[in-house]
């Protein structure tokens, strides 16, 4: 049982799931113990943040605070508009905030005040597929996904890097440890975990518990898991980048109450913030899939979620 009192810190041994090495035929992960996994002390509140919920029903970008409050309503102007937002990411670097629009529409960019910047295309235009997550590397290059088409590498001003349009992956995070892009994808019967350098080159890929059309990654910093959305369900996985293994990791809390997983970020306390894209909320659990809040309600749609740290 892997366990976790906000106000302990404790170790514990995590009786869990590993994936024996990549796999593109959907083989089954073998059962083996986990390594021992050290908690830490957490608070008992959310820090402070803003988080920016792009509503897919609404075509705009709500900005609520931790506690709960809506500081303001945001979009493109009336010649550009949304289109069915679906993902938000925010460049901590540059201070910006960039929202990937529905279906072949344009990466938008805002302040964090939502005073809009313009936009740049989408390099999977004419693909057929959706743009549903945003994530970024440590030198704030915007990693996002294409899917039905692959993942991309690009500068703030929408100039590509790199591109894998392999396997055409279904979500995207960023393994801030290891340097590595991690994307659900689905080479075979089941999904898998796919590795990829930060030129995206792909590596390999393990054994998921996902198997769901739509997914949400986020790389936890804090306690360096990975957090896996995928319907109703929430996973958590301890990665192993030199093996490109994954062990599933058992915690104390359900994740209780959600209707579908549409995003997942992580705030400055390794808090996960889960948008519920059936349920209209956006809710925080601890690390530990503990409720702790609902920060938003009766929004129509709730995909992307993006945190600007006080």
């Amino acid at each position: 049982m892997y366990l976790n009192f906000r106000s302990l810190s404790l170790t514990v041994v995590a009786a869990s799931v590993v994936a024996a090495g990549c796999s593109a035929n959907g083989v089954s992960p073998a059962t083996a113990p986990g390594p021992a996994v050290t908690k830490s002390v957490k608070a008992q509140t959310l820090p402070a943040f803003d988080i920016y919920v792009a509503s897919n029903g609404s075509n705009v970008v709500d900005e609520y605070t931790s506690a709960g409050s809506l500081v303001r309503s945001f979009e493109p102007p009336p010649s550009q508009g949304f289109s069915g937002p679906n993902g938000d990411a925010y460049d901590s670097k540059n201070k910006r905030l960039y929202v990937n629009d529905g279906s072949d529409s344009p990466i938008s960019e805002f302040t964090t005040n939502g005073k809009y910047k313009g936009n740049f295309a989408d390099p999977g235009n004419g693909s057929g597929g959706a743009t549903y997550g945003i994530a970024y590397d440590a030198n704030d290059d915007v990693l996002f996904l294409q899917t039905g088409d692959g993942i991309y590498e690009l500068t703030k001003s929408g100039k590509v890097l790199a591109s894998n349009t392999t396997y055409g992956p279904a979500a995207v995070a960023y393994d801030s440890r290891d340097k590595l892009v991690l994307a659900v994808i689905k080479p075979g019967s089941s999904d898998e975990l796919g590795f990829y350098d930060t030129n995206l080159k792909y590596l390999g890929a393990a054994p998921m518990d996902d198997n769901s059309n739509y997914s949400s990654l986020s790389w936890n910093t804090e306690n360096d898991l990975l957090y896996d959305g995928a319907g109703k369900s929430m996973y958590a996985y301890q990665v192993d980048a030199k093996t490109m293994t994954l062990t599933q990791v058992t915690l104390s809390g359900s994740f209780g109450g959600l209707h579908w997983v549409s995003y997942v970020v992580n705030d400055k306390a390794g808090d996960v913030i889960v948008s519920d894209g059936l349920g209209g909320d956006v809710v925080a659990f601890d690390d530990e899939g503990n409720y702790l809040s609902t920060i938003a309600s009766g929004i129509n749609s709730p995909w992307g979620i993006a945190i600007v740290s006080k």
